[in-house]
C-alpha cells in the first residue's frame, strides 16, 4: 500500500467514522441500542473487515485498490478513525473482530466457509473467549476443558471479560483438550445452542463493547467440526498457532488507544482558547508523540505483514499508545476543571475509556516482559 492510498484511506475511514461520534454517548448509556445502527457504514465497514477475498466481493475500495482488512497495516490504519468517531462503537458493531484474525490463520477451509459466509450474509456479532476469571489472559493454564462420555464432547468452564458475548451468533473459544505445551485449543462454536450461558458486565469505560462474563455446561460440541487447525501440526494450532495471531492483534488494540487520543487532542484545541506557558508546552509534547507513536504502530504493522513471530514489535507500540492515551485524557480533564468531567462529557467518556485499554491484549508489566524476552532471545544485549 502506498502513501498515496494510505493517504486516500485515512480521509474515507475519517468520513465514515464521525456517524460513530454522533452516537457514541448515546451507545455508552445504552449499548443495546447498537442494534438501532447497522445500517451504518462504518458499521457495513467493519461487518466486512478481515473477510477475505474468496467470501467477499463487495470490499472497501481505495484509490482503485481494494481494500480486504487482511494486512495489519490495512486495519490500524481503519481502527484509528473508527476509534477517532468512538471506540466503543467500533468495538460493539457486529464482524469478525478479533476472532476473524484466528480464522484467518488457523480454521480448516471447511471451518472458514462456516463462519465467514455467515458474516457475510448478515450482521453477525462474534466474541473472542479467552480470559478467565481465575487465570485471566494467562492462556497455557486456562480451566475451561473438553471432557468426553460416552461418544459425546463436552465443553465446560467460565470465560470473563469477552466483548460481545451475551449478543454474539458465533465465537472462538480457547479451551484445555489435554495436558501438556501443546494441549490448549480453540473452538469455534455457536453460542445460541444448549449449554451456553451469559451475563453482562458492567464497565465504566467502552460500555459499547459489551463485555460478558460466559458459561459453558455441558456445551455439547463436534470434535472434528469445531476445533480449528486440525489439518495443520500440533505446534501450529491451538495456543501455540495462535501465538502470531496475537502479534498481530495488538497494533490494533495501539491504534483504538491511539484514535482516542488523537480525538482528544483535537477536543483541547477546538474547546479551550486560553493556556498556560506550561500547558501550551505540553500539547505541543503530545501532539509530537502522537505523531511519533503513529509512526510506531504503522512500522510494527508493516513488520507483522512480513514476518508474524516480531511480537515485540507491536508490544512497544501497545505500551506507548496506552500510555499516551491516559495522559493525554488525565491532562485534558485538568485543563477543564474543576468541572470538566460534568460540563464535557465527550472529555468523560474518553477519559474513562482511556483506561481499558491497558487490559486488551495484555497489560503492559506483560508487554514489557515480552519486549524483554524476545530482544534477549534474539541476542540484543543492550536491554
Amino acid at each position: 500500500m502506498d502513501d498515496k492510498t494510505i493517504h486516500y484511506l485515512e480521509l474515507e475511514t475519517k468520513v465514515i467514522a464521525a456517524s460513530f461520534r454522533e452516537i457514541g454517548l448515546e451507545i455508552d448509556e445504552n449499548p443495546k441500542k447498537i442494534y438501532d445502527y447497522t445500517h451504518l457504514d462504518g458499521v457495513n465497514l467493519l461487518s466486512k473487515a478481515l473477510v477475505p477475498e474468496r467470501f467477499n466481493d463487495n470490499p472497501l475500495k481505495i484509490n482503485g485498490e481494494k481494500v480486504f482488512g487482511e494486512k495489519v497495516l490495512e486495519r490500524v490504519i481503519v481502527l484509528e478513525q473508527l476509534a477517532y468517531g468512538d471506540v466503543g462503537v467500533t468495538l460493539g458493531a457486529p464482524g469478525p473482530s478479533l476472532s476473524g484474525q484466528v480464522m484467518f490463520d488457523l480454521a480448516s477451509e471447511r471451518q472458514q466457509e462456516r463462519y465467514y459466509n455467515q458474516i457475510i450474509n448478515e450482521h453477525t456479532w462474534t466474541f473472542f473467549a479467552l480470559s478467565e476469571p481465575q487465570k485471566g489472559s494467562d492462556g497455557a493454564n486456562i480451566e475451561t476443558k473438553i471432557s468426553q462420555r460416552e461418544d459425546v464432547y463436552y465443553l465446560n468452564g467460565e470465560k470473563k471479560y469477552i466483548g460481545n458475548g451475551g449478543r454474539a451468533q458465533i465465537g472462538i473459544v480457547f479451551v484445555k483438550v489435554s495436558e501438556g505445551p501443546l494441549g490448549i485449543g480453540c473452538l469455534l462454536i455457536d453460542p445460541r445452542n444448549k449449554g451456553f450461558f451469559s451475563k453482562k458486565i458492567d464497565t465504566l469505560g467502552v460500555r459499547g463493547a459489551g463485555l460478558a462474563h460466559l458459561y459453558f455446561d455441558d456445551f455439547v460440541i463436534n470434535y472434528q467440526e469445531d476445533i480449528l487447525g486440525m489439518h495443520l501440526s500440533p505446534t501450529r494450532r491451538g495456543l501455540w498457532g495462535a501465538i502470531g495471531t496475537f502479534n498481530k492483534m495488538r497494533p490494533s488494540v495501539a491504534a483504538l488507544a491511539l484514535g482516542v487520543a488523537q480525538a482528544t487532542m483535537d477536543y483541547i484545541k477546538k474547546n479551550k482558547r486560553n493556556y498556560t506557558t506550561h500547558e501550551k508546552y505540553m500539547i505541543s509534547k503530545y501532539e509530537e508523540e502522537i505523531v511519533t507513536v503513529r509512526r510506531l504502530i504503522r512500522n510494527s504493522a508493516l513488520q507483522l505483514d512480513q514476518d508474524a513471530t516480531l511480537g515485540y514489535i507491536s508490544s512497544m507500540a501497545k505500551v506507548k499508545a496506552v500510555k499516551l492515551v491516559n495522559a493525554i485524557s488525565e491532562f485534558a480533564i485538568d485543563l477543564f476543571r474543576p468541572y470538566g468531567l460534568i460540563e464535557h462529557p465527550f472529555l468523560n467518556k474518553w477519559y474513562r475509556d482511556a483506561k481499558a485499554f491497558e487490559f486488551m491484549e495484555g497489560t503492559s508489566n506483560i508487554q514489557k516482559m515480552n519486549i524483554y524476552n524476545q530482544l534477549v532471545k534474539r541476542g540484543k544485549t543492550y536491554v
